[in-house]
């Protein structure tokens, strides 16, 4: 069961802390108190998505955290599973935080826990039926989760899912190879086009630039030459040439060293000039010999990057090119195999959709075991909530493809939606279409309540205004099922009906107070004269008069 609350800096709600009890606790107040800023804040700790705007004005992060106790064996058994241990005092403490700079939070019993594990924790300790939630009752694709919960069966569902997704890849495989063969042979043309077209052109990567490069040097040919000639000329060729001047320096001062050693240095830098001069001058000879033989003709030039120029046109790069020019052989390979693979994929298919159905088979037929059940179940409890003559039906059909076959889903082949008939000689028809807000409130808590009791191990239920659009006796007998529901767990329901108020175990009043330029909102147990007091405000309003005291005294008696 929820132990205590402790809420801080959400909303308009600066610091509270609350201890509940077990039971049936009601929370009230007036429109806008606060009441769903609790119970959003208690969603906050079962891993729902967090929003900077829940942070209030009185600090940086939205705090909340919650002490669960109590705990049954079925729940210390699945938080074990979870690697989840009660503390010594035999709690499990939630705690979470929303930080403005996105530093939010998440811990379970001091341990630091992803969003995702928060979540498979807080499915076994609490479970909440917010205001929104009736409306997903209006959308029938939302009726085979609801059907599927009763019936338990998550496990093959599951099982089914995962063959479902096996399927589907199989089936995108399939698809792929029998629209190759459907366009084999203007594939086939299309390839050896472009694998004759790159394989002619014969690019290498580098040729592009090697080539531009040139036909640079032809196009200055002329200077070139005279550049290189003169060159070697002044190194090697000429009768006073650099080299011979350097060789014949080096030997003077050879000649001198022993009787003169201040010459050492400089005969080092002119024998290192000179091996430089041999360098470059044998550099500039080998130039001169390519420059002579160049084996590409200005025409050969001039039509090779006229060719390359084209490819890159298409290709992008010439290392493109070549890659590409490998892709179209393998593609041109996997046609030549298309055929024997689109039999052997045809098979698998065709086998793992046989299989697939079994799976779906079972997924129907607990369903159709479990509609009967459910709908003899919700048409007992709505009997009981003022609808004497209810029908209420879980419609199964199966869904269909343009050929006929099964249809799959990720839900197997069926299609579920709930139908009710609220008076003698109708017929059932869709809830979305018929029902008004106050039967909608009645099939939700219906609904609810069994799936909630199913839960064994989930000891805490919160319902937000499951009352809406009901009053009178039938608002007494919603008070009345939540009243016996309490007695397995934990209840608490936020309501605006005395009837369902007067019946609490444990009445808590949100308020909200204004305080210079700041509003708050807190909340409290009421004291048996408080309840007293609070049931008449909702029973009469503003001016709470003798008589109203009175009627809430008698409603708060007939309750006992």
């Amino acid at each position: 069961m929820l132990l205590s609350l402790h809420i801080e800096n959400i909303a308009i709600i600066d610091k509270s802390d609350i201890d509940f009890c077990d039971g049936f606790n009601v929370l009230t107040g007036e429109t806008g108190a606060g009441k769903s800023i609790i119970i959003d804040s208690i969603a906050l700790l079962t891993g729902v998505k967090s929003s900077k705007e829940l942070i209030g004005s009185y600090g940086s992060a939205a705090i909340v955290s919650a002490v669960f106790t109590d705990l049954t064996d079925g729940q210390k058994e699945g938080l074990s599973q979870l690697g989840i241990t009660p503390d010594d005092d035999g709690n499990v403490i939630i705690f979470r935080r929303i930080a403005g700079d996105g530093r939010n939070l998440t811990k379970i019993n001091g341990t630091a826990v992803t969003v995702t594990a928060l979540k498979e924790a807080a499915v076994l300790l609490v479970s909440i039926h917010g205001q929104h939630d009736g409306t997903k009752i209006l959308e029938p694709q939302s009726h085979i989760s609801y059907l599927d919960e009763y019936c338990g069966i998550e496990p093959q569902l599951e099982e089914y899912r995962s063959r479902y997704e096996s399927v589907k890849k199989l089936r995108n495989r399939l698809d792929r190879l029998t629209e190759i063969k459907n366009q084999r042979d203007e594939l086939e043309a299309a390839l050896k086009f472009k694998i004759g077209e790159l394989e002619n052109a014969n690019i290498n990567v580098g040729e592009y630039e090697k080539l531009k490069s040139i036909r640079t040097s032809a196009q200055n040919s002329a200077v070139i030459s005279k550049a290189l000639y003169l060159t070697d000329s002044i190194l090697t060729q000429d009768e006073n040439c650099i080299s011979d001047g350097v060789s014949s320096a080096v030997g003077e001062l050879e000649r001198i060293k022993d009787i003169f050693p201040s010459v050492s240095k400089p005969l080092e830098i002119l024998k290192n000039v000179k091996a430089q001069i041999e360098d470059a001058a044998l550099a500039v000879s080998e130039l001169v010999l390519e420059h002579e033989e160049s084996e590409y003709s200005p025409e050969y030039i001039e039509n090779r990057l006229y060719t390359i120029e084209n490819i890159m046109r298409k290709y992008s790069s010439e290392a493109n090119a070549a890659d590409m020019l490998k892709k179209y052989k393998a593609e041109l390979d996997l046609l030549a195999d298309n055929e024997f693979e689109l039999e052997a994929a045809a098979s698998e298919y065709k086998q793992s959709l046989s299989e697939l159905e079994k799976y779906a088979q079972t997924l129907s037929r607990l369903r159709s075991d479990g509609a009967k059940k459910l709908s003899e179940n919700i048409c007992a409890q709505l009997k009981e909530l003022d609808m004497p003559n209810v029908k209420f039906e879980v419609s199964i059909t199966r869904n269909r493809n343009t050929r006929g076959g099964n249809k799959y889903t990720v839900n197997g082949y069926d299609s579920v939606e709930f139908l009710i008939a609220a008076n003698i000689g109708l017929k059932p028809r869709p809830i979305s279409k018929i029902a008004s807000g106050g039967e909608l409130s009645r099939i939700m808590l219906c609904l609810k309540s069994t799936l909630n009791s199913k839960k064994t191990d989930c000891s805490t239920v919160i319902y937000d205004e499951i009352d809406s659009g009901v009053s009178g006796s039938t608002a007494q007998k919603i008070g009345y099922k939540l009243k016996n529901f309490s007695k397995d767990k934990q209840v608490f329901c936020i309501t605006h009906l005395a009837q369902i108020a007067a019946m609490a175990d444990h009445h808590y009043k949100v308020w909200k107070r204004t305080e210079g330029s700041n509003t708050r909102s807190d909340i409290r147990l009421l004291s048996e004269q408080e309840r007293r007091t609070e049931v008449a405000r909702i029973m009469g309003g503003i001016d709470i008069t003798d008589q109203l005291l009175k009627s809430a005294d008698e409603l708060i008696k007939s309750t006992k």
